[in-house]
């Protein structure tokens, strides 16, 4: 149990330095051009959903037949992935910040194939009992 909540206090830490640094990296490019700000509000957006998602578990529900992705760690992984690349060029800062969220998404991804590992609480779909087949 210990040990299950220490992953869980290692999964909200990664996923809020994944928000906070997406946010962030988004808002440095906001003003360099029409193509940048449409990509850099996009980026905010993915930002505060992944944040709010951690912050409160609770919407998991609300965001599954959207983002239904987010809860697995290969789709996560994959997600943080793609933000990275899409954050990674214009300067020396967001490269870094890009690298570093590529680093987590391969972390996440190779969660994937361990089976060992239960994902925490912002990333396990809540079954009610309308949805269940009871029989």
């Amino acid at each position: 149990m210990e040990t299950e909540q220490n992953y869980n206090s290692l999964f909200k830490a990664a996923n809020l330095f994944v928000a906070g640094a997406t946010i962030f990296a988004g808002a440095l490019q906001l003003l360099n051009g029409l193509n940048a700000f449409l990509l850099s509000l996009f980026i905010i957006a993915f930002g505060g959903v992944i944040a709010a998602l951690e912050i409160k578990p609770e919407l998991v529900p609300k965001v599954t037949p959207y983002l239904s992705f987010l809860l697995s760690f290969l789709g996560r992984g994959g997600f943080y992935i793609f933000l990275g690349v899409l954050i990674s060029g214009g300067s020396i800062f967001r490269g870094l910040i890009g690298f570093l969220l590529v680093i987590v998404g391969v972390g996440f991804v190779s969660l994937e194939f361990v089976g060992s590992i239960e994902p925490p609480p912002s990333m396990r779909e809540v079954v009610s009992f309308e949805e269940e087949d009871i029989i």
